[in-house]
């Protein structure tokens, strides 16, 4: 043939060396029924995924947190504001902390009620997802009078007892619209439909609080947009859009209260701390007052002399200076005092009148982290890992603190004995003013400076209050809680996996019955492999088990047409041989050996060729059974000496010119019996009677006689079958080749099934004058009188 079959189709012999894509192609494309049969499981399978799984939503928000133009509207007098006033902003990391935190994931967990998750659980075979939560148009609720106690997770099917107007839960019945007692305290139910329908399938699962903030933690998230923003993003994922919206809302909301809840409580704190100021210096104005009023009716003070108002302005300022660092001596004392004597429940101490900024700066900041530390320890307890960090800071404030008192004071102190020095001068220049001037100079500057205290804290009692009044969060919603649609399970990302898998595991599937077998399935795999020569392919055909003899007078199958392909080229080789030897072997049992040795001897015979076929596999002969002639006397029986060559040669009536020497009886051991002189006379009594001579010896891969028969053979036919023949063999086919052990070998490639592609024609067989297509694209015989007809057409 001046084509191969390659991958069982009929195209061109490819001269490549390695598996190219025309030929992945050709492998492949026989099991597309295969594939799109994985590819509609996989499908089908994504579809009713889809159907059943419970679908996500995607809800998100945006706020701008510590707003700073909010802050500065709703501020007085900031220049002059009290030290503790909270006017820093908070790191936006911090925030975000304080947003997603478990105090207010449990807030928001318990005003919505979500310890209480509704459902419907649909049947398996029901197209609807198998958990649909419900959050509007329950059809029945549930009331806890105290939800805290629930300590641990109930769930069960809800069923109506409408003539016991009572509700059957987990396995309890309670009565409706009052409270009774349950597993988890108090609770009260009611019942919203009496539709029955409504009640197919309605589960309810009762969380503990804190369950339920910890699912709420793992569905929420906020995050900010970059380092530097102060805009913060929250979203949540949760089943109903609708109660999620509602959630995110209400974590928002609960973040401005509590803001507003911490700012406000500092404010207060300020506003005490200078009620209680302004009441004792409004009790040392009064006796400032009353003395400086007595003593003038006592002494009758009217006027005061100008050089003595010189000398007591003097004094005065010294006076007033001497005192602020007294103030401020007084207040590093009990700033120190605060610092070392700390106690629980003690308010901090007012640092009005330092003069050194960065004491009152590191102050505040004592304060504030001292504040942080008190709201964590009553969110969260004392095992919050932020407690620790806190501590760590608070102590390290402390000590530069103490350190800038210490430096302060001395400071101070050197500056007042510097005043207190310029004024005992200006005594010593008063000493010649009268007593009375002097007392009451003394009694109308410590009325002056009481009365300008006593402004300066009414002042700012009126700054905090205004503050107290406008408060607000420091928070702006930017966009309001927004459903962004589905997220999980997305229809394109879940066909996509199931499609992916389906193809996988078809392609596992191809790829084991097509490359992982460890069988021929191709000629390609053969030319890979081996630079034997191929001389004969034949595909498998069927009716070899009704009639082992395919070639016949009239039959023009493929399989017969193949046959005639493998004897032309066994002549093209063997021309120069007037009696023509062939030797068939195979690797193991059942590679059609036998067969190709019956219709090869019956190939030559009708070419008018004497040919004796000789049934040399003495372990397990199968040309006289199939032939269904007498296998005794035969080769063994020679062998053994019990009869003559003549015997055992039986001409076969059904072909002419084809003798078949059967194998004979049974031999425990056949292989002593190839004696080189028994041999040697067989073989020549065959040359000398016959043109053509085939032996069909055993399987070379397990018997030896196969290499004693090679000495009188001429060419050797190796047979390898299609799924049958292992690829480890063809390592002990170069072998044979190499070292020679058969003569002038050859294969033959058996048994090929061919694979139809869709679009590719097929040839099946032949006629006399022609052939043609069918409609199945294969080649048919096309019988004489119809030929016309079928021409016309």
């Amino acid at each position: 043939m001046s084509v191969g079959i390659e991958n069982n189709t009929y195209i061109p012999n490819s001269n490549s060396s390695g598996t190219n894509l025309s030929e992945l192609l050709f492998r492949i494309i026989p099991y597309w029924y295969i594939i799109a049969f994985f590819l509609v499981i996989g499908a089908t399978g994504a579809y009713l995924f889809l159907k059943k799984a419970t679908p996500t939503f995607e809800i998100k928000a945006q706020i701008v947190v510590n707003d700073a133009a909010q802050k500065k509207s709703n501020s007085v007098s900031k220049e002059n504001q009290l030290p503790i006033q909270p006017d820093q902003p908070s790191i936006i990391e911090k925030q975000v902390e304080i947003i997603q935190s478990k105090a207010l994931m449990t807030d928001v967990a318990q005003k919505l009620k979500l310890y209480t998750v509704w459902s419907y659980h649909n049947k398996l075979w029901s197209l609807k997802p198998t958990d649909q939560q419900l959050f509007k148009n329950v059809p029945v609720t549930v009331e806890f009078a105290q939800p805290q106690l629930i300590t641990n997770s109930i769930s069960g099917e809800v069923k109506v007892l409408p003539n016991q107007h009572a509700i059957q839960f987990n396995g309890n019945t309670y009565l409706l619209d009052s409270f009774v007692q349950s597993p988890f305290g108090l609770c009260k139910w009611h019942l919203n439909t009496s539709d029955e329908k409504f009640f197919r399938g309605l589960t309810l699962k009762v969380l503990t609080i804190a369950e339920a903030a910890d699912i709420l933690k793992s569905k929420f998230e906020a995050s900010t947009t970059s380092k530097e923003s102060n805009i913060v993003n929250l979203s949540l994922a949760d089943e109903v859009p609708e109660r999620a919206e509602l959630i995110l809302a209400t974590i928002i909301d609960d973040y401005g209260k509590n803001s507003v809840a911490n700012k406000k409580q500092l404010l207060q704190n300020s506003l005490a701390f200078v009620e209680e100021r302004l009441k004792m210096v409004t009790g040392e104005l009064v006796d400032v007052e009353r003395t400086l009023q007595s003593y003038k009716s006592q002494k009758g003070v009217t006027d005061l002399a100008t050089e003595s108002q010189i000398y007591l302005g003097q004094a005065k300022d010294n006076e007033q200076q001497i005192n602020d660092i007294n103030a401020q001596v007084n207040v590093l004392n009990q700033l120190e005092n605060y610092l070392i004597n700390q106690n629980a429940g003690n308010s901090p101490p007012a640092t009005l009148g330092l003069s050194d900024q960065g004491v009152v700066n590191l102050t505040n900041d004592l304060f504030k982290d001292e504040k942080e530390r008190e709201r964590l320890l009553k969110v969260s307890g004392p095992k919050n890992p932020q407690i620790k960090v806190l501590d760590d800071q608070i102590a390290q404030r402390k000590a530069g603190i103490m350190q800038s008192v210490k430096n302060l004071r001395s400071s101070l102190l050197t500056s007042r004995e510097t005043l207190v020095s310029s004024y005992g001068k200006a005594n010593s220049s008063l000493r010649s003013i009268p007593i009375k001037e002097k007392a009451l100079g003394e009694i109308s500057r410590d009325h002056s400076v009481k009365n300008d205290l006593y402004n300066y804290l009414l002042q700012k009692r009126e700054e905090i209050t205004i503050d107290l009044a406008g408060i607000s969060s420091d928070y702006t919603v930017i966009n309001k809680p927004e459903n962004q649609g589905r997220t999980k399970p997305k229809p394109v990302l879940i066909y996509s996996y199931a499609m992916l898998i389906a193809g996988l595991i078809a392609g596992t599937w191809v790829y084991k019955k097509e490359f992982a077998n460890g069988f021929i399935l191709y000629r390609s795999e053969i030319e890979r492999n081996t630079n034997l020569p191929i001389l004969g392919e034949f595909n498998f055909d069927q009716t070899v088990k009704k009639d082992p003899v395919v070639f016949k007078h009239n039959n023009r199958t493929l399989v017969t047409e193949q046959f005639r392909e493998l004897r032309l080229n066994i002549n093209r080789k063997l021309v120069d041989k007037p009696v023509k030897t062939l030797l068939l072997t195979s690797s193991v049992p059942d590679e059609g050996k036998s067969f190709i040795s019956l219709n090869l001897a019956t190939s030559f015979a009708m070419t008018g060729k004497k040919t004796a076929l000789v049934e040399f596999d003495l372990y397990k002969p199968r040309i006289s059974a199939r032939l269904q002639i007498e296998p005794t006397p035969g080769i063994i029986e020679f062998l053994k000496g019990e009869c003559g060559i003549a015997e055992i040669c039986r001409p076969y009536e059904q072909a002419k010119n084809l003798t078949i020497v059967s194998c004979g009886g049974y031999d425990e051991n056949p292989a002593e019996l190839l004696r080189p002189d028994k041999m040697d006379e067989m073989m020549q009594y065959l040359r000398n009677n016959y043109d053509c001579i085939i032996l069909d010896t055993p399987c070379i891969g397990l018997i030896s006689d196969t290499k004693i028969l090679a000495y009188y053979a001429d060419i050797s036919l190796y047979i390898l079958r299609y799924g049958h023949t292992n690829t480890g063999f063809f390592k002990y086919l170069n072998q044979l080749n190499a070292e020679k052990s058969l003569p002038e070998l050859n294969l033959v490639f058996n048994g090929i099934k061919i694979k139809k592609v869709p679009g590719f024609y097929y040839w099946d067989s032949y006629g006399v004058n022609g052939y043609r297509y069918t409609a199945k694209n294969t080649y048919a015989y096309t019988p004489p009188n119809n030929r016309d007809q079928q021409t016309k057409k």
